[in-house]
């Protein structure tokens, strides 16, 4: 019965430590995507200045 309890015992250890290394994956993803929003916000911006402003005939 010991034996099984402390089976569980690290397995719920490495189940937790799996969870916080998904949890770090997940951040770091989200950080990553919305730095490649701003940059192409920025490089929207950029290519509007670059043509000259908005057309104002919606294109």
């Amino acid at each position: 019965m010991r034996a099984g309890i402390e089976g569980y015992i690290v397995a719920q250890r490495a189940v937790a430590q799996m969870t916080e290394e998904v949890e770090d994956l997940i951040a770091e993803v989200s950080h990553e995507m919305a730095e490649a929003a701003a940059e192409a916000a920025q490089t929207g911006e950029d290519v509007i200045r670059a043509e000259g402003g908005a057309s104002g005939d919606g294109q």
